[in-house]
């Protein structure tokens, strides 16, 4: 019974992933390249999210990926993976009518201020910028990897205007090259505070002097060697007196 449970979860796995890397990548918010590959960890994330999946792990996906069978349903090159091609459908056709005015993605809290300052660019291992056609669709997305994401509006007009290359993929879709800052809506962002100037060291003068005032140090002698020479004023006194008496 045991061995039929996780054949039938393997079997499910495995129909899911022809269904996210080979019919409806878009749908997961999924954008493979030219030749139908997407990163490993966002495939991973993807399917975790959805419900009877949660607890996929790397190792799943890597026993289908590495399968003994005549033709496994996956192909990796680096940390990008494939379904095989023969198993892909085709490709989304593309909304009919005006593309949307403006378009959503998630950052990170930390990457929106330095997004707002200089704009942005795809992130490490990804050719293009996710867009997406609405809040919660980007939300979704961002929270893979983010629990508290902001989500920054894209204004297409200005992404386009200040030569941003915005391509359909679906209408649930889209993606850029690169973004300006101009296109880019979010929260306010804190002004950072301007450096502090280094405080020149203050003077100060000696004990009870004021300051500005140098005084030349006396220079310290060794002290006599002579019998009584360091001797308090009243002790010598009483050495003469005691000698007079005796004398």
């Amino acid at each position: 019974m045991a061995k039929l449970n996780v054949s039938r979860r393997r079997d499910n796995l495995e129909k899911m992933l022809v269904y996210v890397l080979g019919v409806a990548p878009d749908e997961f918010g999924l954008l493979p390249d030219k030749l139908g590959f997407v990163p490993f960890k966002e495939l991973l994330a993807a399917v975790r999210q959805e419900d009877g999946f949660r607890g996929v792990t790397e190792g799943n996906i890597l026993e289908i990926m590495n399968s003994s069978h005549a033709d496994p349903i996956l192909e990796a090159v680096d940390s990008r993976v494939r379904v095989r091609p023969g198993l892909a459908g085709p490709c989304p056709e593309k909304p009919a009518g005006p593309r949307p005015k403006i378009l959503f993605l998630g950052l990170k809290p930390t990457a929106w201020p330095s997004a707002s300052e200089h704009g942005l660019r795809p992130k490490p291992g990804e050719e293009r910028i996710r867009l997406f056609p609405t809040r919660e669709a980007a939300m979704k997305v961002a929270q893979r990897f983010c629990p508290d994401p902001v989500i920054v509006t894209v204004q297409l007009a200005k992404a386009e205007g200040s030569g941003s290359l915005v391509e359909t993929y679906s209408e649930n879709l889209y993606s850029a090259d690169f973004l300006g800052p101009e296109a880019l809506m979010g929260p306010p962002v804190a002004p950072r505070p301007e450096p502090r100037e280094a405080k020149a060291p203050e003077k100060t003068g000696l004990p009870g002097q004021p300051l500005g005032l140098f005084i030349e140090p006396r220079p310290i002698h060794g002290k006599k060697k002579g019998k009584y020479e360091d001797s308090p004023g009243w002790k010598t006194g009483t050495r003469r007196d005691r000698r007079r008496e005796k004398g």
